[in-house]
C-alpha cells in the first residue's frame, strides 16, 4: 500500500501491474494520460466512483476545448451537459429520457439534422367538445369531454355526446372546442349519428385555421352542405377526427 498526500512526489513515470491503494486524500492538479487506461481484467465488474455532495461530472474535452459533461443530474438522474453547463439530455431515475426544452426533439430515420425528420412533440389530454347549430343554439350548446393524442403536427380526437336535447338549435351541425388550431392538410374522420336526417354521405371535416368540426352532408352530383341539426331531444353523436395543426 502506498499512502501519500501528493502522488507526484512518489512517481513520475511508472508502470503499476499490481494494486495502487491510496487511503488518504490525494491532490492531483492534472493527470495527463496519453495511452489507454484499463481498470481490472476484461471480465471484471470494474467501477470508478466520483462521489460528493454536489453534482459530480466527468468532462470530455476536445482539442478546441469544447467540453461535454457526463454526470449526476440530481435525484439519481444521469445528465449530459455542454461547456456552459446547460443540459443537453437527461435520463431520469424512472428510466425516461428528458429533453431540456419543449421545442427539442428526436431526429428519426436520418443521420443528420433534417427538419422534416424531427419529432418534437407528443401529448395526450382531454378537450371539451361543444355541439351547436350555426343559425341558433351557440349560446345553449351541448358539451362533453373527449380525449386527444398529438404526435408532431398530427392530432387525433374522439368524443361521445349522448342523449342530447337540441330543441333550441337550428342551422348546420358544428362541433367546436378542438384542442389545437388546424392547419392545411387532409383533416377528416368518421362520425356516427342517431336521430339525424340526411340524404347523402355524412362526414366530419375540419377546415383550415379553425378549432371546429363541420358535419357535412355530401349528396351525389350535388354540393357539399352542412348537416341540418335536428331541433329535438334524444340525439347522439360519436365523433373521431384526425387533423393536422399549423
Amino acid at each position: 500500500m502506498t499512502r501519500a498526500k501528493d502522488i507526484s512526489k512518489i512517481v513520475s513515470d511508472a508502470n503499476f501491474e499490481g494494486t495502487l491503494d491510496i487511503d488518504g486524500t490525494t491532490n492531483l492538479d492534472a493527470v495527463d494520460i496519453d495511452g489507454a487506461v484499463q481498470m481490472g481484467a476484461s471480465d471484471d465488474d470494474v467501477r470508478m466512483t466520483l462521489q460528493g455532495n454536489n453534482q459530480y461530472r466527468l468532462a470530455l474535452k476536445n482539442a478546441a476545448n469544447a467540453i461535454v459533461y457526463l454526470g449526476s443530474g440530481g435525484a439519481n438522474n444521469f445528465r449530459v451537459s455542454n461547456s456552459a453547463g446547460s443540459t443537453l439530455l437527461e435520463l431520469t431515475s424512472a428510466s425516461n429520457i428528458l429533453l431540456p426544452t419543449a421545442s427539442a426533439g428526436i431526429y428519426l430515420g436520418v443521420t443528420s439534422e433534417a427538419t422534416s425528420n424531427l419529432l418534437d412533440d407528443y401529448e395526450e389530454g382531454t378537450w371539451t367538445a361543444s355541439l351547436y347549430g350555426t343559425t341558433s343554439g351557440a349560446g345553449t350548446n351541448v358539451t362533453a369531454t373527449g380525449n386527444y393524442v398529438k404526435v408532431g403536427k398530427v392530432v387525433t380526437v374522439g368524443v361521445y355526446l349522448p342523449s342530447m336535447n337540441l330543441s333550441s338549435m337550428s342551422g348546420s351541425t358544428v362541433i367546436g372546442g378542438l384542442p389545437f388550431t388546424s392547419g392545411a392538410g387532409l383533416n377528416t374522420g368518421s362520425v356516427t349519428l342517431y336521430g339525424f336526417t340526411f340524404s347523402g354521405f355524412v362526414t366530419p371535416y375540419v377546415y383550415n385555421s379553425t378549432t371546429t368540426v363541420d358535419i357535412l352532408n355530401i349528396v351525389s352530383n350535388g354540393a357539399w352542405e352542412g348537416l341540418a341539426i335536428p331541433a329535438a331531444a334524444g340525439k347522439y353523436v360519436m365523433l373521431g377526427v384526425t387533423y393536422q395543426t399549423a
